[in-house]
């Protein structure tokens, strides 16, 4: 046996280390990812939110100019009704 066929097997140690490296190695470069993934994810759900909040704050004065109407015309009638009995 040459010196070179002794050196081409590694101990079982020396190949744990090699799998442990790679797979920290895809680890550490999938993590950035992930958290991009995260981040746009977020910022989409923050961005329909804010739509939603939008709409919800123009049913909002919608329903209250209605209600305000409704208001002005009981009112109206009513002292329209009252003037009348005088």
């Amino acid at each position: 046996m040459t010196d070179f066929e002794v050196k081409k097997h590694l101990s079982f140690s020396h190949k744990c280390l090699i799998l442990m490296l790679l797979a920290f190695a895809f680890i550490f470069a999938f993590i950035p990812l992930w958290q991009l993934g995260v981040n746009n994810s977020l910022r989409t759900e923050m961005y329909l939110a804010g739509a939603n909040i939008i709409d919800l704050d123009a049913e909002d004065r919608a329903i209250r100019a209605a209600i305000s109407e409704t208001e002005n015309e009981t009112n109206t009638q009513y002292m329209a009704s009252v003037s009348i009995s005088y």
